[in-house]
């Protein structure tokens, strides 16, 4: 497991309430897969409220840049001159003073939506085990790892995993389709 590189994609839009939240959520992985195998990938789809700003200081505040091996941050941006000083996205690869520094931006006038927005993060990703999770998600400390051993168990799998709705019943239609599934219809 030490040579495996995990990549967690994270598709955001206007997420600047749970955002630090999902990324604490990352930085608290545990099990066979440390943080400095786990890189993190998330793509601003046009966010038009703080959601960058609460990422860079979720960053900063769990030491992200520091302990995992590696994050990327890629933005669609409404005008990318005027965004973050004009750059729309970061690296954290380079040798900068920021943490992260400028990557790639994409113009555009209105968000490509969250799977657009996943597949922006997973471009820019280079783990060979790609975990997804919404910036309003919150991972369980050992989702990483045991998602991580199964898809090295079943490598042509297409692993999912639970989860618990905040507050419940937000999403009553993917709330119940989640619900009627049980082992005999998750696994094959």
């Amino acid at each position: 497991m030490d040579e495996v590189m995990v990549s967690v994609i994270v598709p955001m839009r206007n997420a600047e309430l749970y955002v630090e939240d999902c990324v604490r959520g990352v930085m608290q992985q545990r099990g066979h897969v440390g943080l400095n195998r786990i890189e993190l990938c998330v793509h601003d789809d046009a966010s038009t409220d703080n959601s960058m700003q609460e990422l860079l200081t979720a960053l900063e505040k769990y030491r992200a840049v520091q302990l995992l091996a590696r994050v990327v941050i890629s933005r669609s941006c409404n005008n990318i001159n005027n965004s973050n000083n004009g750059n729309c996205c970061f690296d954290s690869n380079s040798n900068t003073n920021h943490p992260c520094t400028y990557a790639e931006a994409t113009a555009t006038t209105s968000p490509v939506g969250c799977g657009a927005a996943r597949n922006k993060a997973i471009a820019r990703s280079t783990g060979d085990v790609l975990v997804f999770c919404d910036a309003d998600d919150v991972m369980r400390s050992d989702r990483v790892s045991v998602l991580t051993v199964l898809a090295l168990r079943n490598r042509t799998a297409l692993i999912g995993s639970n989860f618990a709705r905040v507050p419940t019943g937000s999403t009553t239609r993917y709330e119940a389709f989640h619900h009627s599934l049980d082992t005999s219809n998750m696994l094959t």
